[in-house]
Order: C-alpha cells, then sequence, then structure tokens
C-alpha cells in the first residue's frame, strides 16, 4: 500500500538530496499556480475553484478562511451522482485495516472537519457519514466505505502516518526525522511571503508573538512555532506542516484576515 502521499514524498526527496519524482512535482506546480491565481485575484469565485480542484491541498485552510470571511461557511457540499453498480463494501474496504490504521482514519476526518465521532477504530454509522461528507467534499463516490487510495490520502502528507490516537498524528514521523527533513517539509508545502506573514499574524493572535509580520520565519517566529507546537501536543520543534496550520487556523477563527476583493 502506498503510505506517502505527494507533498511527503517531494519533501523526503529533498531532504536526502534527490529531485522529487516527476510526477510529484507536477502535481505540487500545478496546485501552486491555482493558489497563485485565487490569490493574485482574492475572489471567492477563484478560492472555491482552488478547494473543488484540491480540497486537501495544503493551502486550504487559507482558501476556508477567507471563504469563511464571505460567506460564513465553507463552500456547499454537492454530491456527484454514482454511476453503475454499487460497489461491494467488502471489497472497497479489502485492505483489512487494523484498529489503530482505523483510528488514524478517523483522526483524519477530524483533522479536515468531518467529525467521526471519538477515535475508537470502530467505524460506525457517525463515522461512515462522516466518510461520505468527505467523498462528496472530495469530488469522489459517496460509499462511507475507503479505498486504498483514499485511506493514503487521509492519512498521510499534509498529514503524516497512520497512529493510535493517542499522539498527535506527525509523532511517529517526527520522531525519526532530522531538522534537514522538516525544513524540507516545510519547504514543500509552497508557502510564500502572504502565507508565511498570514501564520505569524495568526501565531501572534493566539497568544505566541512571532515578531514582525513580515513573511521572514526569522528566530522570534521559529520560537513562538515551537512554543505553540508544545502547547497544542505537536512534537516540540521550529518547522511549520500542515497539521500545525490547520490547529492554527482553528485556534484563530474569530480572526478574519486579509479581506476578499470585490468585482
Amino acid at each position: 500500500m502506498r503510505l506517502v502521499h505527494w507533498a511527503a514524498a517531494a519533501a523526503l526527496g529533498l531532504a536526502s538530496g534527490l529531485p522529487p519524482a516527476g510526477g510529484a512535482a507536477a502535481a505540487a506546480a500545478n496546485e501552486i499556480l491555482f493558489w497563485r491565481k485565487a490569490a493574485e485575484s482574492n475572489l471567492a469565485a477563484d478560492y472555491r475553484d482552488y478547494v473543488r480542484r484540491f480540497p486537501a491541498g495544503d493551502f486550504v485552510p487559507f482558501a476556508r478562511a477567507r471563504l469563511g470571511e464571505r460567506d460564513g461557511a465553507p463552500a456547499p457540499i454537492t454530491a456527484l451522482p454514482l454511476s453503475g453498480a454499487a460497489e461491494d463494501p467488502a471489497a472497497v474496504e479489502a485492505m483489512k485495516l487494523g484498529t489503530a490504521e482505523r483510528q488514524a482514519a478517523q483522526d483524519g476526518l477530524r483533522s479536515r472537519g468531518f467529525e467521526p465521532g471519538p477515535s475508537t477504530g470502530v467505524f460506525d454509522q457517525q463515522t461512515r457519514d462522516a466518510l461520505r461528507a468527505w467523498q462528496i467534499r472530495a469530488g469522489e463516490r459517496a460509499t462511507g466505505y475507503l479505498t486504498d487510495r483514499q485511506y493514503d490520502e487521509l492519512t498521510t502528507a499534509p498529514l503524516s502516518g497512520a497512529l493510535p490516537a493517542s499522539g498527535p498524528m506527525t509523532e511517529r514521523l517526527d520522531l525519526a526525522e532530522t531538522d534537514s527533513a522538516r525544513a524540507a517539509r516545510e519547504a514543500a508545502l509552497g508557502y510564500g511571503e502572504a502565507e508565511l506573514a498570514e501564520i505569524e499574524a495568526r501565531l501572534s493572535r493566539a497568544g505566541f508573538d512571532a515578531g514582525p509580520e513580515d513573511g521572514v520565519i526569522d528566530a522570534p517566529a521559529r520560537a513562538a512555532i515551537r512554543a505553540y507546537r508544545q502547547s497544542r501536543g505537536f512534537s516540540p520543534h521550529e518547522w511549520i506542516d500542515r497539521p500545525m496550520v490547520d490547529q492554527l487556523f482553528r485556534d484563530t477563527a474569530g480572526w478574519p484576515g486579509p479581506k476578499l476583493a470585490t468585482r
């Protein structure tokens, strides 16, 4: 089973000194192009287009924050019509997930805003409903059952790894990582000056002084990242990763952030 999402694979390739695979690099570049288009226009329609195309993209927290400022809620969920015979659930979930793997999938759903109930490792009706809602948002068939690809998407980058619910989902990977690998993982997010400045601003508004909100991640900003991560139960290092960003946006949801443009 593939257990490394393209962003993680690209980051690990950079950390090892090897160029990322062509497909991973192309996927990353394509997402960043769509995001830059939305950020430059600063129009709600372009943010919605980015979220529709990249529902698990690394800029989704920024897009949803801007859409939430105007709309008060994410873009509406619209199910795709099902075509052909219904899939056999036994065949769809034939990977035989263990309790820890199911807990990781439940954690992944929750981190993306789809509440599966307690992370018990039991896929009950609430978890199935959350899976269907996530599949709809991702443009997938809403079966409520996971394929191996969908499992990988829920439990790998921008999150990282199948872990029990007893610790942050990044912890196991972080224990084996060097700072150079963490730096490469941060770089692979593709955040530019504007996104980094917003992260600094949100850190300060969460009570962690990151210094000037200038998009330069200097020593004060690194110290704020470390302190914030430690306060929220993440591995206490000074590098940005997607789970930290998701949590930071949840913690600062009351701050509107940059204003949307109007036509």
